[in-house]
């Protein structure tokens, strides 16, 4: 009964691999009515037609900074892009990574931690361990994950984000 639902999500994700134009679905409805277990069953469809799926889930009682649910996918997202691709795809995505943080590399590894695993080789991963002395706002917060979601995310690497229960997130979020 929810083929129409799911062909919807399935079509988005195709448009965003074929084109590379980034989409937003926003799916609502009554509590316990079975959103959350609709995206679910996308997932195995998309990582079989070679999409990274990342999910995380807002709480209504948690004293974790609603930001850091979102940032919590992004660091979970790394993991996926280490175990899914070659050494060879891991340095261009390094090379890339490096060319557009530059020095400001070390800032991504603070927020995401998981993004060292992306770099293989111990000479590029020097400089991601200096020292990093400015504190990150939430602009430079956003624009990071902007920059870092420029390199990972392509035509080849497409990527779906769920967020669940975001009625628990704050505006920030």
């Amino acid at each position: 009964g929810r083929e129409k639902e799911i062909s919807i999500i399935s079509d988005s994700f195709c448009r965003v691999a074929t084109t590379g134009v980034c989409e937003a679905l926003l799916i609502r409805g009554w509590s316990g009515c079975g959103k959350s277990s609709l995206v679910a069953t996308t997932f195995e469809p998309i990582r079989v037609a070679g999409g990274y799926v990342v999910s995380r889930k807002f709480e209504e009682i948690s004293s974790v900074n609603p930001v850091w649910t979102v940032m919590a996918a992004f660091n979970d997202l790394c993991i996926l892009i280490k175990e899914r691709n070659s050494d060879e795809e891991l340095l261009e995505i390094q090379d890339e990574l490096i060319r557009v943080f530059g020095i400001n590399l070390p800032k991504l590894v603070r927020i995401l931690p998981n993004a060292k695993d992306i770099f293989s080789t111990q000479a590029s991963t020097l400089h991601l361990y200096r020292k990093v002395d400015s504190e990150l706002t939430f602009k430079g917060l956003c624009f990071a994950i902007q920059c870092f979601m420029s390199v990972i995310s392509a035509k080849s690497r497409p990527i779906m984000i769920f967020l669940d229960d975001l009625q628990w997130a704050d505006n920030m979020a």
